[in-house]
């Protein structure tokens, strides 16, 4: 028993310790939404408090805003300058850290505007109750920040923890996508290799040697992604395997133009594409053919994206239906995980393209350029 206690009690403290919960503030749209979810609630109070478009809302709302949103920029500021101490802290210990310097700021900020409302708005009747009653306007107006700091807070820690599920989950299903990938191709490459076990040995000793590499890429990268370079010789290793076994037959034709290669993308989204356009375009043809790989950059700016294509030619038992349907489904299931991989680490932003014709068959990626590479 305690051995089981103890994982559990190391993984609880291990979420304790991401203190740092808050959107990250350099980001403008991060700035922008907490700007707007803190107008919300102003506005909300507004109106409970008075009626809609009365002088007295209007007066209320501006006055309110005008503090709150100076409480957040400030707030943030000192936000961004902990950020690297909070982090390792524990949640509850990071909460009250923030929720007092929240508190420091607010009582300076409601000073500074206690200041400036009684010298710029004497005239309002939110200047009026504030110089009948300072003590009260501080109360209130403190614990008006706590409140909706507090919700502000909730809020963002809620949405931190989601967001930190989301990634763990697609982490975990890229994770056993891969392993569903991996011993197919395994499988056919033995196959390859079996086959020139007695017909040539060396050229058998050369294809272990050349599948011990590709498999040494694929499974070395501990986060499961490979820089593009890689992972085009990862596809060139399969192309030498599959060359000794099928010969003259199998031609390859690679076409590489502006391409990041330094950027990091899912292992093996390339091999087993190659592995189905020589599997199902060029051996069911008596004379085989040539696969075309063609590689490039389209689009500019933040529109920047990756074109990878491979196109094979089609016998015509296999144009009749979808590639992989048939005694070759299994292939099929290769092209639907890369597909799966691509969207949960581009999202809707990667596609996978299919152009299919009589005698042809083309997939092609598309995922965003990386510029920053």
């Amino acid at each position: 028993m305690p051995q089981d206690n103890r994982p559990q009690k190391d993984k609880y403290s291990h979420q304790l310790s991401d203190g740092y919960y808050l959107p990250d503030l350099n980001n403008p749209q991060a700035v922008l939404g907490m700007l707007l979810s803190i107008e919300l609630i102003v506005g909300i109070l507004a109106l409970v408090k008075y009626p809609l478009g009365s002088v007295d809302f209007l007066n209320f709302f501006a006055g309110l805003s005008f503090l709150m949103v100076w409480i957040a920029i400030v707030f943030s500021i000192a936000m961004q300058a902990l950020r690297p101490w909070l982090s390792n802290w524990p949640v509850v210990k990071s909460t009250i850290v923030q929720l007092t310097c929240l508190l420091i700021v607010s009582v300076v900020i409601t000073y500074l505007a206690k200041f400036l409302l009684q010298q710029y708005f004497t005239q309002t009747s939110f200047a009026l109750s504030l110089s009948q009653n300072t003590e009260q306007f501080f109360i209130n107006n403190v614990l008006i920040c706590l409140i909706i700091g507090g919700l502000l807070l909730r809020y963002f820690y809620i949405a931190h923890q989601n967001q930190q599920r989301i990634k763990a989950v697609s982490e975990a299903q890229i994770q056993a996508l891969q392993s569903r990938i991996r011993p197919h191709f395994l499988f056919n490459s033995l196959n390859s290799i079996a086959s020139l076990v007695r017909i040539d040995p060396e050229l058998a000793e050369q294809s272990v040697e050349d599948l011990a590499d590709l498999f040494r890429a694929s499974l070395s990268n501990e986060n499961k992604r490979v820089s593009l370079k890689d992972e085009l010789e990862i596809a060139r290793l399969y192309q030498r395997i599959e060359q000794l076994r099928l010969g003259e037959r199998l031609q390859v034709e690679w076409k590489l133009g502006d391409l990041p290669l330094k950027q990091k993308v899912p292992v093996l989204i390339l091999q087993p594409l190659l592995e189905n356009a020589i599997y199902h375009g060029i051996e069911p043809l008596t004379g085989g053919g040539k696969v075309t790989v063609t590689a490039n950059s389209e689009g500019e700016g933040k529109s920047k994206s990756v074109l990878i294509s491979i196109q094979n030619p089609l016998a015509q038992k296999e144009s009749d239906g979808l590639i992989g349907s048939g005694k070759k489904h299994g292939n099929q299931i290769a092209m639907t995980n890369i597909e799966q991989r691509l969207r949960l680490v581009y999202g809707d932003q990667a596609r996978v393209i299919i152009n299919k014709t009589d005698d042809s068959y083309q997939v092609s990626l598309k995922f965003p350029y990386d510029v920053n590479v």
